[in-house]
């Protein structure tokens, strides 16, 4: 969310950066709560595709989104979405799943 208010070049490729990092730590990190949260083969192997359509359709879509937005407000407003996608959907769908000890 810091990218959406940068008022320099240099601050937004700093914020841009801090993204990458944490970005770079989101794959390997859920992967590894899958693989602890789901013991059955089945429901493991169902849970990675989801997991996987998510990372495609978010590449499909993202762009789109992004010109829409773009279109229509500032250049902020492509930092402010994703957030509110995290934070509401997945951790509720997250904790929703785990399966009972």
């Amino acid at each position: 969310m810091l990218a959406a208010y940068v008022t320099s070049a240099t601050m937004l490729i700093v914020a841009r950066a801090l993204l990458g990092i944490a970005g770079a730590t989101l794959m390997p990190s859920t992967m590894s709560l899958i693989r602890a949260m789901f013991h059955d083969e089945r429901q493991r192997t169902v849970a990675i595709s989801v997991w996987m359509a998510g990372f495609v359709l978010g590449g499909a879509l993202g762009p789109a989104v992004g010109g829409l937005l773009l279109d229509h407000f500032r250049w902020g407003s492509v930092f402010l979405l994703p957030p509110c996608f995290r934070s509401s959907g997945s951790t509720s769908r997250v904790v929703s799943t785990f399966p009972a000890p």
